[in-house]
């Protein structure tokens, strides 16, 4: 899990640009369901349900991919 939450803050912190936060949250409900799929193929019942695993990414800080606003100003106009 703690590989998770760095693959995840290393995507926000590339991909989270304020006009791309659709996509980002689709993401991060996409790891979701893959990790709540392959969590339960462990055995023959449910490993885990949703209550389970909302519980272990509390337990484990992995928070919901949230866009921020940058304050970086880009002069893209060189004065020769």
């Amino acid at each position: 899990m703690p590989l998770l939450k760095r693959k995840l803050t290393g995507f926000r912190n590339y991909f989270g640009l304020p006009d791309n936060s659709r996509s980002v949250s689709r993401v991060y409900d996409f790891v979701l369901h893959s990790l709540f799929k392959w969590l339960n193929r462990r055995s023959q019942r449910h490993s885990f349900n949703w209550k389970g695993l909302k519980d272990m990414l509390k337990y484990f800080q992995i928070q919901p991919l949230r866009v921020n606003k940058r304050n970086i100003v880009v002069d893209w106009h060189w004065d020769l």
